[in-house]
């Protein structure tokens, strides 16, 4: 088995063989470009554009969303040659997968679909003519007797069983948000019942802290009336009881004085 390199294949395609509707540009080395030809839309509505029908020239593909490309190119494959397709690397890299690339078998005469899907962050946008898949093809050391009935794989059925939607990334998107706004509607609900309660609660609150200062404002003066009043009660208790230590002295000292004219007569001669 040899691998067909740029001149050997494009004498074949001078010779009507292998590929059609090749542009020799797009021969580089042992490869061959092969570029979107119609696109097609998952979920489409028959005979709509997109659909099975009628098939679409370009595409912008949202993040997540899929579709499937048929190549403007075709094979024409005899029993020597096989080929091999992948997808071109710079589309690859921007973030476009495709699920149904590779071996092409003898015989094979028809297009290539492959379904990609946007696995990048960025809308990808599908034209046709644009750079798709790359092929290579090789010559047998035998070739093979069994031909390959090629046929159309594009049906309603098929695109009406393909998700649009990746892993249904778009749909958990809007359920998600939904999610969100019920919450915040929920969250309203909540706030708008118990804000009333919480205002009632801040005022009574309020209320009662407003009386227990004034209450305590009026404490605390009638405490300091009584503790000056305990302060004059002392002092005029103190004095009072100087007053009656002078008293009792002066009642002493008159009875000394009794008591010394007392003697002082007694002494006299008779």
């Amino acid at each position: 088995m040899a691998l067909l390199t740029d001149g050997e294949l494009k004498a074949q395609l001078l010779a009507g063989r292998l590929l059609q509707a090749v542009d020799p540009r797009h021969i580089k080395g042992c490869t061959v470009d092969l570029t979107v030809g119609g696109i097609y839309v998952p979920g489409s509505k028959a005979d709509a554009l997109g659909s099975s029908t009628k098939h679409r020239t370009e595409l912008t593909l949202q993040q997540g969303a899929t579709a499937v490309v048929r190549t403007a190119e075709s094979f024409c494959l005899d029993g020597h040659h096989a080929a091999v397709v992948f997808p071109a690397s710079s589309v690859s890299l921007k973030g476009l997968l495709m699920t149904n690339p590779g071996h092409v078998d003898p015989h094979y005469n028809g297009h290539i679909h492959v379904t990609v899907i946007n696995m990048g962050r960025e809308p990808y946008p599908l034209q046709s003519g644009d750079r798709l898949l790359r092929a290579m093809v090789f010559r047998l050391d035998r070739p093979t007797a069994l031909a390959v009935a090629a046929g159309d794989p594009l049906t309603e059925e098929l695109l009406q069983r393909l998700s649009p939607d990746f892993l249904s990334v778009n749909e958990r998107v809007d359920t998600a948000a939904k999610r969100a706004i019920d919450a915040s509607d929920k969250r309203n609900l909540l706030r708008q019942a118990v804000m009333p309660l919480v205002v009632a609660v801040v005022t009574a609150v309020l209320t009662y802290a407003a009386g227990y200062w004034s209450l305590k404002d009026k404490f605390e003066a009638r405490l300091a009336e009584l503790e000056a009043s305990a302060k004059a009660s002392a002092e005029a208790k103190a004095r009072l009881d100087l007053l009656n230590d002078r008293l009792d002295l002066l009642s002493r000292i008159e009875a000394l004085d009794s008591e010394v004219k007392s003697l002082k007569q007694g002494a006299r001669p008779r």
